[in-house]
């Protein structure tokens, strides 16, 4: 599928939605449910965690834990679950992204999960250099650590410069909203 179609369904389906605002609050309540139980499970399918959809939704709403599975599974679904919920009162409040911010959130995810397991320090810049495989086996290097302070000013730069909208009104900046969040996600990688 080309990324202009992916685009234009996704602003067709933001349209749909609008018009059914304002949204019931016991509706909304079951939205944002699925969203977070959701956004939890696919993020943590990318990494070690082995936690199903369903264990996941009663660790996210109920607390309830599963037999059998480590506990530090979910110690990182909670760290995990702890960013969202405060991105999504950054995001009901309009609060710009900072680097603060960032580093703010990696000390959330990373402090209590991976304690002891990383030379790094939760919510501080890396001091060694680091790599990452690629599904093929090919060995990614990653920007060296004496680079990330500039690129992430840099990068934090250009998406609020993305996100103000005097300036998206103006047309000096008019990313599609799911291109700037790939094109930020992609570098902040």
């Amino acid at each position: 599928m080309k990324i202009a179609t992916i685009t234009k369904t996704m602003d067709q389906l933001r349209d749909e939605l609008d018009q059914l605002r304002p949204i019931a609050e016991d509706r909304l309540d079951c939205l944002n449910e699925k969203l977070r139980v959701d956004w939890n499970y696919h993020s943590m399918i990318h990494k070690i965690n082995n936690l199903n959809a369903s264990q996941i939704k009663d660790f996210i709403l109920y607390r309830r834990t599963a037999g059998g599975k480590q506990f530090g599974e979910f110690i990182e679904l909670h760290a995990h679950d702890e960013v969202l919920n405060k991105l999504e009162f950054l995001v009901s409040r309009d609060l710009p992204i900072t680097e603060k911010l960032i580093m703010e959130l990696h000390h959330i995810l990373m402090d209590k999960p991976y304690t002891g397991q990383s030379k790094e320090e939760p919510g501080k810049y890396k001091t060694e250099p680091n790599y990452y495989h690629r599904y093929t086996g090919e060995r990614i290097e990653c920007e060296p650590p004496q680079e990330v302070p500039r690129l992430m000013d840099e990068l934090v730069n250009w998406l609020n410069n993305q996100l103000d909208l005097p300036k998206r009104e103006k047309k000096q900046y008019d990313m599609h909203p799911l291109m700037i969040a790939c094109a930020f996600n992609l570098q902040f990688i």
